[in-house]
């Protein structure tokens, strides 16, 4: 019946061969197969959750807003039934009264009007009976938090863009870009004028490079192309001066912990009309998810080996596209958390982001949810405002290497619909798939399109967003020597304490990175030491 055919917990797709972007593939929605499954999904209804959600859009609702309350009360009436019984063996009758405890969940939440846009590019990796046990690193990522792409095993994949319309009832799926090879993708961007999109895959010597299409899947083409045969380029994001900005292996660093065997990554600016390459940062560990904020500059995760402490040094960093002004955004000097990654401005107004937490070692690229403002605090848990889905459970700065080994829910790839409401990949518990949820402030987690067998990941609604402010470059190209202020040596952390007058000079010293496999690292310079042949210049003297 067609009531029946609304029962529904998770939303399940079946999907045909489609030749071209043009074809579109409708979705029944269909019943799980696995308890386990319903037992997740019902453990994230949260009748006080909705109710907050319903008084904070009921404005912008408008007249569906009674009807909504109505269901909610429904709800409300029949979770305790459904609660108590799935502690049990469950009887057809309570999967049933579940089902529909879940469809009125997501009838209620769902009717968002942040989701009037109807349309969210997502990457979709088909699994198979992996799906279940799958982590970020089985969809196009690194395959540890210590690695680049350029470190990426390369291994097969089955991979492709697509686009999910009719979020609200049954959802359709239009395939835009389905890679000829067996090969990942990954780092996708959409332009600010929704009408093109970037992303990062191999090529046909398997080395990582930067493409860019239309959203209607034509017009596929490599996006940066230089004379350089051994360069990779891999996540990319666009610049407001038509440039684009992408991580490379441009320095030829490997990481010293294991013995240069993985490759750097770091940033470069690439103009698409002249074909010039600019190196934007010199660091001797990885830069990864540059994304432009509100105010024109970049935002990126840092990790920074050079004389910290190993595990806990990704910092978030922000600085003009010409790479000038770079400055510790959060986490620098801060234990925890030892990751930040996939950063989202959450608006114009206000300087907080969303951003994954994680760890150094075991679970790589996924991790808890937070939200961050460095106007309040740039340290450890201090500037994090919230935990999604935990408003109300204290932050503690938990010092671990493995920081979310066995935490549940798992995200990745979070995109602000406004500062209170996300779209995220999640995996909400150890068995589940990694889908497409809705996520809020008020704890709300309410998926919106999972598939048996597949990971959904990177999420992107299609609309067009406002352009930031393009920063003009303050380089002088060919210039080979630098002006470095630094206005009063007694103002800052490194020199707490230290009594005015005492610093007479400043020994000045650059340093050496090794070279992919070459032998500085910690079996060569000591484990918990710095890793790096530091060369001195000489010294200045300190004014009064």
């Amino acid at each position: 019946s067609s009531n029946m055919k609304y029962c529904i917990i998770l939303l399940s797709f079946f999907f045909t061969s489609l030749s071209n972007a043009s074809e579109i593939n409708r979705n029944d929605l269909t019943e799980p197969e696995n308890i386990n499954d319903l037992k997740v999904q019902i453990q994230w209804v949260n009748p006080a959750a909705i109710r907050a959600y319903l008084d904070d859009t009921k404005t912008a609702l408008g007249e569906k807003a009674p009807a909504l309350y109505e269901k909610l009360s429904r709800l409300e009436t029949l979770l305790p039934e459904v609660q108590q019984a799935l502690s049990g063996n469950a009887s057809s009758e309570t999967i049933d009264k579940a089902r529909k405890v879940l469809t009125l969940k997501r009838e209620v939440i769902l009717a968002n009007p942040l989701l009037d846009m109807d349309k969210i590019i997502v990457a979709r990796y088909r699994l198979g009976d992996k799906a279940r046990k799958a982590m970020g690193t089985s969809m196009g990522t690194s395959t540890a938090n210590y690695n680049s792409l350029f470190s990426n095993s390369r291994k097969w994949y089955e991979a492709e863009i697509d686009i999910l319309s009719n979020l609200r009832h049954d959802i359709e799926s239009s395939r835009i870009y389905k890679p000829e090879a067996d090969v990942p993708v990954s780092d996708i961007q959409l332009h600010w004028d929704a009408d093109r999109l970037l992303f990062s895959s191999l090529d046909e010597d398997r080395k990582w490079q930067i493409y860019e299409m239309n959203t209607d899947g034509s017009g596929l083409h490599q996006k940066i192309t230089v004379d350089e045969p051994d360069l990779e380029f891999c996540d990319a994001n666009y610049l407001p001066d038509g440039k684009v900005v992408a991580t490379t292996n441009i320095g030829y660093n490997g990481v010293p912990c294991v013995h240069g065997d993985d490759v750097v990554a770091n940033l470069v600016s690439y103009d698409p009309e002249t074909r010039a390459l600019r190196r934007l940062t010199f660091d001797q560990d990885g830069n990864w998810s540059p994304i432009v904020i509100p105010n024109g500059r970049i935002m990126y995760t840092r990790w920074e080996y050079t004389d910290l402490t190993h595990y806990f040094s990704r910092i978030v960093m922000h600085m003009n596209p010409d790479g000038t002004e770079n400055k510790a955004l959060y986490g620098s000097g801060s234990y925890f958390p030892n990751s930040t990654f996939d950063m989202k401005p959450l608006s114009k107004h206000s300087s907080r982001f969303i951003g994954i937490i994680s760890g150094h070692h075991g679970t790589a690229r996924s991790g808890r949810l937070v939200i961050f403002d460095p106007a309040k605090s740039r340290k450890e848990e201090k500037g994090m405002i919230q935990e999604l889905p935990f408003k109300d459970r204290p932050i503690v700065p938990i010092i671990k290497d493995e920081l979310v080994e066995g935490v549940w829910p798992q995200f990745m790839k979070p995109f602000p619909l406004n500062e209170k409401y996300f779209l995220v990949a999640c995996k909400p518990a150890k068995d589940a798939l990694w889908g497409i949820y809705l996520v809020d402030v008020f704890d709300n987690l309410t998926l919106i399109a999972e598939q048996e067998g597949e990971g959904l990941t990177a999420p992107i609604p299609l609309v067009k967003r406002e352009t930031p402010p393009v920063i003009p470059s303050k380089i002088k190209p060919g210039g080979k020597e630098a002006t470095v202020f630094i206005q009063d040596i007694y103002e800052g952390e490194g020199t707490q304490g230290v009594p005015r007058g005492t610093i007479k000079a400043l020994r000045i010293f650059a340093y050496e990175y090794a070279y992919i496999l070459a032998p500085s690292d910690h079996d060569a310079q000591g484990i918990q030491s710095g890793w790096d042949i530091k060369r001195v210049l000489g010294t200045v003297p300190v004014e009064e």
